[in-house]
């Protein structure tokens, strides 16, 4: 038997599917940014961050941390878009859980200290300070961004494109695969020639063209010294003896 309460349940289920919107953001479609920046959602609602061509990823952080992920929040993971890729582009859905304030921030290069974040139903009122203009402000201070660490995506899925970059899987295998300086080192030969065998010599290099010319040695240079001093005495002996023999 039908009952008012379930002829009504369908109405009220219906009702709830309809009133939910889909929230889309962009990453990265203009200088860096998320757009919009600052986005009013519902319980059911669904943020739909669509990537634009860059190396982007979206990290969900907190307030009083700027640039710094929240231990529980979502990430998509880096997401490599290239400029042709438009007909493919690849989203991150996240259903929205609450109506808290949902603080967002790009963890790729110095994007986050440069503006690039993002809130989700920012409170006015009650919370002084907390709005997003306060919190770029704190997060240009920052020294680097953190990017979070473990499995993802999480706290939300993909949909179009391919998968998800996963660019910590590849530094890490192209850091593994890189040759040290001491493999560098052993590759080189273990006895090295002499400098005299492989350089040329000095004559080699410095010598005139006409290198036929023999030079004395000092040997042969003295005997012939002494040849003629003998010569000399024998003439001196031959003059005396005349003279003596004329006196």
């Amino acid at each position: 038997m039908l009952t008012l309460s379930s002829l009504l349940l369908p109405t009220a289920l219906l009702a709830t599917l309809a009133s939910a919107a889909t929230q889309k953001i962009t990453v990265g479609a203009r200088d860096n940014v998320f757009d919009p920046d600052e986005i009013y959602a519902s319980v059911g609602d669904v943020l739909e961050f669509e990537f634009f061509p860059g190396r982007y990823d979206v990290v969900q952080g907190d307030y009083d941390s700027p640039c710094e992920p929240s231990p529980r929040g979502f990430y998509s993971g880096f997401v490599m878009t290239e400029p042709n890729d438009d007909d493919e582009r690849k989203k991150f859905i996240v259903k929205v859980n609450s109506t808290d304030p949902i603080w967002i921030y790009c963890s790729a290069r110095s994007f986050c200290q440069y503006g690039m974040a993002a809130v989700v139903n920012p409170v006015f009122g009650g919370f002084p300070g907390q709005t997003l203009p306060e919190y770029r402000d704190r997060a240009s201070s920052v020294r680097r961004a953190v990017t979070p660490e473990g499995d993802f995506p999480r706290g939300g899925t993909f949909v179009g494109g391919d998968d998800n970059d996963d660019d910590s899987s590849s530094s890490s295998s192209s850091s593994s695969s890189r040759p040290t300086s001491t493999v560098t080192t052993s590759v080189a030969p273990t006895t090295e020639p002499a400098a005299t065998t492989a350089a040329p010599t000095q004559t080699e290099e410095n010598a005139p063209t006409g290198t036929t010319e023999t030079i004395p040695s000092a040997t042969t240079g003295a005997a012939s010294g002494l040849q003629v001093q003998g010569m000399m005495g024998a003439g001196v002996a031959a003059v005396v003896g005349m003279l003596g023999f004329m006196l």
